[in-house]
């Protein structure tokens, strides 16, 4: 469900689980002062105990970090969302931003693989627009390739390194 009035965003999504009926809140988000949606910090152990994958390693998470990460990786998300449209020179800066988010939400999690996925992308994006030199293609591998590492079925990873293999100019390996 979604509610709110003005500015202020209530978001409260649920699980049903159709073995047994029983349905559980998973996550409940409103905007916090900066206009960004604040979620339930417990958010990751509930969808992982919900849906049976909860391990050990998981539960040793500190919530409070992983909020934080999704925090920072949400504001650099955004942030590419005000690329859309602009002129080239705009859109340069506004990778770099956006990548600047996402590397704080990598000093918090190396291994948040969207965070890894994007800085790739925000890096491939840069250098189409001539705003990096060619070195930074490998900075550009090296995220994609440990977004692959944390996340091996996410196909976006794969398409991230395809094109930051593309993006420095190696076809054989995209």
């Amino acid at each position: 469900s979604i509610g709110g009035s003005g500015s202020d965003v209530d978001i409260s999504i649920s699980i049903l689980n159709v073995k047994t009926s029983e349905q559980s809140v998973l996550i409940r988000a409103m905007t916090d002062e900066d206009g960004m949606l604040a979620l339930d910090a417990n958010l990751l152990p509930k969808i992982q105990t919900q849906l049976g994958l909860s391990d050990s390693a998981s539960r040793a998470r500190d919530p409070e970090a992983s909020s934080n990460v999704f925090r920072l990786y949400a504001k650099g998300r955004a942030v590419l969302d005000d690329a859309e449209g602009l002129h080239s020179g705009n859109r340069i800066e506004i990778y770099a931003e956006a990548l600047r988010w996402f590397e704080k939400a990598l000093e918090a999690n190396p291994k948040h693989a969207p965070s890894l996925m994007y800085a790739s992308r925000s890096i491939v994006e840069q250098q189409r627009l001539g705003g990096l030199d060619a070195k930074a293609s490998q900075k550009a591998v090296d995220y994609a390739n440990s977004a692959i590492r944390a996340d091996p079925r996410n196909v976006q990873a794969f398409l991230s390194l395809g094109e930051a293999y593309r993006s420095r100019g190696d076809l054989a390996s995209a």
